[in-house]
């Protein structure tokens, strides 16, 4: 009935909300210990993110087994990913600001037709983005 990731998200905020306010440390404090970004002292969302490398991995190798099929339609497929791909660069960074978003918050935004990984990737380049609103638009 609902996308599992929109139910995946759904839970996950609510179960923070609910611990935050259950331990009275509030919410912010509870999404602080979620993802620390320190090695010595890594937070659930730390793991998570770790993961992705694996799942990019997983998805090369089905798309391996598939190598005729994209060979076959190599032309299409590199074409529409062009296209789409400077579309949506530039229909964002015209959108940001066309609604007056802050340049970091415009950048933070432009790599939302990837995946995850290579959107953080993209973005550390940068000074002043927001890393988890990235992550969150793509």
């Amino acid at each position: 009935m609902l996308h599992p990731i929109i139910c995946c998200a759904l839970s996950a905020d609510l179960a923070a909300i609910a611990y935050g306010y259950l331990s009275r440390s509030g919410v912010d404090a509870v999404l602080g210990d979620y993802l620390t970004k320190a090695p010595s002292n890594p937070g659930a969302g730390d793991v998570l993110m770790g993961f992705l490398g694996s799942v990019i991995i997983s998805f090369a190798f089905s798309m391996f087994k598939q190598r005729k099929l994209v060979k076959r339609h190599a032309a299409e497929i590199f074409t529409s990913i062009a296209i789409a791909s400077t579309f949506s660069l530039y229909s964002t960074a015209i959108l940001g600001r066309v609604i007056g978003l802050e340049p970091s918050l415009t950048i933070s935004i432009l790599p939302r037709c990837i995946t995850v990984a290579l959107a953080l990737s993209i973005v550390s380049f940068f000074e002043g983005v927001n890393s988890s609103l990235t992550a969150a638009v793509v």
